[in-house]
């Protein structure tokens, strides 16, 4: 599972440019582009304790991944649903689910949920989300 990230060229008179990864809720900044792909590893690996992967995709554009998907998938979760305004209990209920915990364990990365848990979750939330994830197997 890749999320994809852009930066955005400096503006005249800005020292930096700003790099954002929205399905993570990760906005930072960095000098040039290699610099702004370490940023983004530095934010990841201090918010959720992981080693990712980020990869240049173009000039302007990269993917973010790792080999424990746990981490990056719950705080896509809880990126998706704090965006959509609701609680992890509106979403259980939403979700026809009695306990919280039924949802919680995947946002706090404890679970990996399948492509197709994760779909019904973001549809749940957002039903008219464009959000897009591939599937791409790390070794």
């Amino acid at each position: 599972m890749r999320f994809l990230g852009k930066v955005h060229s400096k503006k005249p008179g800005e020292k930096y440019h700003s790099v954002v990864v929205p399905e993570l809720g990760i906005y930072t900044q960095g000098k040039d582009f290699e610099d702004c792909l370490e940023m983004v590893k530095d934010a990841l690996k201090q918010l959720l304790e992981v080693e990712v992967e980020v990869s240049a995709i173009g000039k302007t554009s990269f993917s973010v991944t790792s080999k424990d998907l746990k981490p990056l998938v719950g705080r896509f979760l809880e990126t998706m649903r704090e965006n959509s305004k609701m609680t992890i209990r509106e979403l259980t209920a939403k979700l026809g689910k009695t306990s919280p915990n039924y949802y919680a364990q995947y946002e706090r990365g404890e679970s990996l949920p399948s492509m197709e848990l994760i779909s019904a979750f973001v549809k749940a939330m957002d039903p008219k989300s464009d959000v897009v994830i591939s599937v791409k197997k790390v070794v």
